[in-house]
């Protein structure tokens, strides 16, 4: 008989112990060291507001016409579709946001420049527009609406490019001229209580524009649109995350 069995039969108990105790250590230090190398998760984009509102971004790989300028006007409200000239409508896409601090109706459109004068670059422009209406006792203070995440591309051109005072029941128009590489042009005209609309944040990859009311806020319907013009290198298209919030102070 070997010592192994004589130390196996004597000893079992104390074996079984000492075996199902360090594999309870080995499993341990496994999982620390599993632990240690996990990858890191992106985190969801959480949008904090100092009181109640509703912020809604959405993604484009590539343009696609997912609805048609009359399903679109239909979300703008009291606001018609924007007006062009020398564009073509090569993508499009509307949400309509409800949470218990109000509506957002969000649209964006993704027109191609007509192009026979630049053959390295491809020019596009990107108009995005959202109507908000906070409930009441929530007034609304302000909108932000933008194109951010351009990959791709680089933004040479936006609307508005100053700042548009609004006041109720006038109407005005935010207008995107283009020069270069031809003439062509959006503009939309809209209704907003008092207050102004103006460029908020602008780099080569992301423009924001932004509304704010006039005071504390309204319980009226708010608008605000942001409109670029991007080139992207010839036979490609950008990439682009475009967006809208609403809130109070």
């Amino acid at each position: 008989m070997s010592n192994f069995a004589f130390w196996d039969k004597t000893k079992g108990e104390m074996m079984k112990t000492y075996i199902i105790f360090g594999l309870s250590m080995m499993l341990a230090a496994t999982l620390l060291v599993s632990m240690a190398f996990v990858p890191a998760v992106s985190a969801k984009e959480v949008n904090n507001f100092d009181g109640g509102g509703i912020s809604v971004s959405k993604h484009v790989s590539k343009p696609e016409i997912l609805l048609n300028e009359s399903d679109i006007g239909i979300r703008s409200l009291s606001n018609p579709n924007p007006s062009t000239s020398g564009l073509t409508l090569i993508g499009s896409d509307a949400s309509d946001t409800s949470n218990i601090y109000g509506q957002q109706l969000m649209s964006y459109r993704m027109y191609s420049v007509d192009n026979e004068n630049d053959p390295d670059y491809d020019y596009f422009v990107i108009w995005v527009q959202s109507t908000d209406k906070l409930n009441v006792p929530l007034p609304l203070k302000w909108i932000k609406t933008g194109i951010k995440n351009i990959n791709n591309g680089e933004i040479v051109d936006w609307s508005p490019s100053g700042t548009v005072y609004t006041e109720s029941g006038e109407t005005k128009t935010l207008t995107l001229g283009l020069s270069v590489p031809v003439v062509a042009s959006i503009s939309q005209t809209f209704t907003d209580p008092d207050g102004k609309l103006y460029p908020n944040v602008f780099t080569t990859t992301q423009f924001e524009s932004k509304w704010s009311a006039s005071g504390t806020g309204t319980f009226d319907v708010g608008f605000n649109a942001a409109g670029v013009q991007v080139k992207s290198p010839a036979g490609t298209y950008p990439s682009f995350t475009w967006y809208a919030s609403a809130n109070e102070y």
